[in-house]
């Protein structure tokens, strides 16, 4: 008898992708925080009167605590609105009593500081910037919703200046780390203040001149004419330490006279009248 074919096997209509949706958050937000934005913008406009006032020169601190102790702090120095020094320290845990009669150990960490080229070249603490750019690291913050799992701080000091604008994950219980803008405090060099700096600063320059001159003097050979200069260069360095110590002008200098190191730069020329 003839072979008969066998009915045809039928094809499944394709099935449709599941699309995995993952449940929504109750703690996100679906928009942005407009009072906050508006908290800051307030704040900003007080950073940059504040700014004008000190003429762009500050100092920022920021302290990073372990809850056993450890940490460490950062200090960033701003001078005509640029960052000019960068201090590091970090500090070990909390003390440990010790037997009676016996001295604690010392706490162990590292220091370091930069200025000039140097400053951004440690990858430790907080990085070297201005105010303004953390404001705008602030801005940018604010201008999304909180992502969920997050919290967002927000934190302003008795000035109205910023001090942390941040995200953090919620599901972290200790030491979560932050993303975003978080210092410890802020402070503006007014001009009084700025004068007293500087004068303690060419306080310490000139007691480092004076112990170096006084070092090479007991290394060094000169001729009499040399001898000569050097006990005046030493002398106009002591004079001035003296006087500013003092408060008051060196002796016989008058208003608006150069300085020893002004009119005398090795030894060979007469000052110009007041």
């Amino acid at each position: 008898p003839p072979r008969v074919a066998p009915p045809p096997i039928p094809v499944p209509a394709p099935v449709a992708p599941i699309e995995l949706v993952a449940p929504a958050d109750p703690r996100a937000r679906v928009q942005v925080d407009e009072a906050k934005q508006a908290r800051l913008k307030e704040s900003l406009v007080t950073w940059l009167r504040l700014k004008k006032e000190c003429g762009g020169n500050y100092t920022y601190s920021k302290r990073w605590s372990s809850w056993v102790g450890f940490g460490h702090e950062t200090v960033v120095i701003v001078r005509d609105g640029q960052v000019a020094e960068r201090h590091f320290k970090a500090f070990s845990g909390r003390p440990r009593p010790v037997p009676l009669g016996q001295v604690p150990a010392e706490p162990k960490g590292k220091s370091w500081s930069e200025t000039g080229k140097k400053l951004g070249s440690h990858k430790e603490g907080h990085p070297p910037k201005t105010f303004d750019q953390l404001y705008e690291e602030a801005q940018a913050i604010l201008a999304k919703p909180v992502p969920p799992f997050h919290r967002l701080g927000l934190r302003f000091d008795k000035q109205g200046l910023l001090l942390a604008c941040y995200l953090q994950d919620a599901r972290i219980a200790d030491d979560a780390p932050t993303k975003g803008v978080n210092v410890t405090s802020i402070k503006l060099s007014l001009p009084a203040e700025r004068k007293a700096e500087d004068k303690q600063a060419r306080i310490r320059e000139l007691e480092q001149r004076i112990a170096a001159l006084q070092d090479l003097a007991k290394r060094a050979r000169f001729t009499p004419e040399g001898h000569k200069k050097f006990l005046a260069k030493l002398a106009g360095f002591e004079k001035e330490l003296a006087a500013l110590k003092s408060g008051k002008p060196p002796a016989g200098k008058r208003p608006g006279a150069p300085t020893y190191e002004e009119w005398l730069p090795g030894g060979e020329k007469n000052p110009p009248p007041p």
